[in-house]
């Protein structure tokens, strides 16, 4: 701790060099100033994947308060919001305290870097995305299964090999942990625990997997914050291992095509008392929502967010495709 902590002065000080040297060639011509900025973004990043292996970020030299942090958040006044683009400026998401993020596209996270928010980053966790630049690696390592995705063009990584676990471990968190986020969300699990179902014999063995990754990377990384997307019938094995289950789409259903709709009733209820159950049996577990619904339904947006904070959950209303920042409506 005592080297990681002369390695973050050292990053203080040449944080303070750069910008009083952007600030002298203010003077100099466009040209210098960029010149500066460009080494600076270098050293930055230098300095970040130094930090991330010791296993924190930039800003996080004391990361436990960030989940603990995440253990107390209000759910009736927490900003939550998912964007998975990167048009938006920093500055558009001042008033958010949860934000999840594309892993490879977003806007700079250095000027939302604050004690009071948690930056997370989108990993899907279950089916490899073509559009990656890793999705060549995984395929030549034989991590890709012959099962039908959820998401077109995706495939079904099969995380029970260990080399998936060795890339998850030592290749993928550091990466995003020397970005700057705080942690992680992981996506598409159920497409794992619905493969194995839909194939036994092929597939067997996935649901188990999934669970002892997800146990792994809480003991190697005790500081990370983790966010769960879905992944109901694993959640009672990981409740204790997760900071965050998101419940996405448990009270609307909507693609983006078609009219949108509201789950029954009955099924939304299921959902609830599922999640009351984690909650009571992990006490520092919080529950977040995700909804799809039309932008300019003001007046059904406003009872989503009532419903959802009234269960103690912690809300966002969005449309399907997450590529915009939807405001809460007052």
């Amino acid at each position: 701790m005592d080297e990681i902590k002369r390695v973050a002065r050292v990053i203080a000080i040449v944080a303070v060099l750069c910008a009083a040297g952007i600030g002298a060639l203010r003077f100099g011509g466009r040209g210098q100033v960029r010149a500066v900025e460009a080494a600076w973004l270098r050293i930055e990043g230098a300095a970040k994947k130094a930090l991330a292996a010791a296993g924190i970020g930039v800003g996080k030299l004391d990361a436990t308060d960030k989940r603990a942090l995440a253990s107390t958040m209000n759910p009736v006044t927490t900003r939550f919001a998912v964007y998975y683009a990167n048009k938006l400026p920093p500055q558009a998401f001042a008033l958010y305290d949860i934000i999840v993020f594309d892993r490879d596209r977003h806007p700079r996270l250095l000027p939302l870097e604050r004690p009071g928010r948690i930056l997370l980053a989108y990993v899907s966790f279950g089916e490899a995305e073509k559009s990656r630049s890793d999705y060549a690696d995984l395929e030549n390592q034989g991590l890709i299964l012959n099962a039908p995705a959820n998401w077109r063009g995706n495939s079904i990584i099969d995380v029970r090999r260990p080399e998936w676990g060795d890339y998850v471990l030592n290749q993928l968190i550091p990466a995003i942990i020397a970005q700057g986020f705080d942690g992680v969300m992981l996506d598409t699990t159920d497409s794992l625990i619905e493969a194995e179902k839909a194939s036994p014999a092929r597939c067997a063995g996935l649901s188990r997997a999934t669970i002892g990754l997800i146990k792994e990377i809480r003991g190697r990384y005790p500081h990370l914050i983790i966010m769960l997307n879905r992944g109901f019938e694993i959640l009672p094995q990981v409740e204790g291992d997760i900071d965050f289950e998101v419940a996405e789409s448990i009270y609307t259903h909507w693609t983006g095509v078609g009219a949108p709709a509201l789950v029954p009733d009955a099924v939304y209820r299921h959902y609830v008392t599922q999640l009351k159950k984690a909650e009571a049996e992990a006490p520092t577990l919080k529950v977040a929502t995700i909804d799809y619904w039309p932008a300019d339904d003001k007046k059904t947006i406003r009872g989503i967010y009532a419903a959802k904070r009234a269960q103690g959950f912690i809300p966002y209303v969005t449309t399907p495709d997450l590529q915009s920042l939807a405001p809460q409506p007052q």
